[in-house]
């Protein structure tokens, strides 16, 4: 058995020709996740059992995205296509479970069979309220946590609440620190500038995920 992806909620193992998504206990959000990946058809062919603490499936190869971009960088073509599934993602869980993404880290995403990306990070799936559009926070969090939204990091006292669409500040984050690495501020749209993304589609897209007011954000392809 090989430990693929392990964290204080579940662990992603490799046994024969299968990959098994374990988890310690059962939670609202665990069966949430498991939805997510199963119901838009990101992990095709999965055994979930009844109380969606064990998730089975087959692939070629499953690696984390840190571990796959640990070398080089990822071309607009991957980072288009990573972009877009974990947004089905998402989306999948704002409309139909009613929950956000607080923020992304590569360790935290797995690759399936070098091109499909499934977020993992259970511990950061927080609740959602429908009619405010508001997510509560019950932890205070760094930058250096995970790629986080501004307004994230200006919480001091808990309980607090954000807009859901913390998500889309620090997934378009994600997808620029694959496409030019580390960057050591909040701005990272700047280091796009020179990159041969700018003015793409792409680019314009995580422009819009970047606006510091969270209800101007937007995830629309085009």
């Amino acid at each position: 058995m090989t430990t693929i992806l392990i964290n204080d909620d579940l662990k992603l193992v490799k046994e024969g020709n299968k990959y098994i998504i374990q988890f310690e206990r059962m939670t609202e959000a665990n069966v949430s996740l498991i939805k997510s990946l199963t119901k838009t058809r990101i992990i095709q062919g999965a055994t979930v059992t009844r109380d969606y603490l064990t998730c089975k499936f087959q692939a070629q190869t499953v690696t984390t995205l840190e571990t796959f971009f640990k070398n080089k960088k990822a071309t607009i073509f991957e980072a288009a296509n990573i972009l877009k599934t974990l947004a089905t993602q998402l989306n999948y869980l704002n409309h139909t479970e009613h929950k956000t993404i607080l923020g992304y880290e590569p360790s935290q995403i797995i690759l399936i069979n070098d091109k499909t990306p499934a977020y993992l990070g259970i511990q950061l799936i927080a609740d959602m309220d429908v009619k405010s559009n508001l997510a509560t926070i019950c932890c205070l969090f760094n930058k250096n946590d995970f790629f986080a939204a501004p307004e994230l990091l200006k919480i001091t006292r808990l309980p607090s609440q954000v807009h859901y669409k913390v998500s889309y500040f620090s997934l378009a984050y994600l997808i620029i620190y694959l496409l030019v690495g580390e960057t050591e501020d909040n701005d990272p749209i700047k280091h796009l500038d020179t990159h041969h993304v700018k003015d793409t589609k792409l680019y314009w897209l995580l422009s819009r995920c970047l606006e510091l007011d969270p209800n101007k954000r937007s995830i629309i392809f085009i």
